[in-house]
């Protein structure tokens, strides 16, 4: 997932491929997401279980200008010129904050513990 962020590279309020992304891994591990938090098109958030405590985790998914860079090189190679790139790990923090997400679902859900992760 984190090398299909990577290769989106969408910058700030232009990250539809990126939510999009980690939205359906979410709803595909039975998730419900509400899309469009704050009047952001790329904002949403996705829940799983219900009742306290709710355990809510941020992830970031956005790219910056000017940072593109071809993965796995150890020079500067922009495949774009001036492109977006994930050279702040945004590509890595959203990601980051999934595997966090399924976990805490998986623990309710084993452990039979009430809560809510969003």
């Amino acid at each position: 997932m984190s090398d299909r962020i990577w290769g989106f590279a969408e910058a700030a309020f232009e990250e539809v491929d990126s939510a999009a992304a980690l939205r359906a891994a979410l709803e595909a591990e039975g998730f419900t997401a509400v899309t469009g938090l704050a009047g952001i098109d790329t904002a949403f958030m996705a829940s799983f279980g219900s009742g306290a405590p709710v355990i809510a985790l941020l992830g970031e998914y956005d790219a910056l200008p000017g940072l593109g860079q071809a993965a796995a090189r150890y020079a500067k190679e922009e495949p774009v010129p001036g492109g977006n790139g994930h050279g702040c790990g945004h590509n890595l923090l959203g990601v980051g904050s999934l595997g966090a997400a399924l976990a805490a679902k998986d623990y309710l859900r084993s452990s039979g513990e009430g809560g809510t992760v969003r």
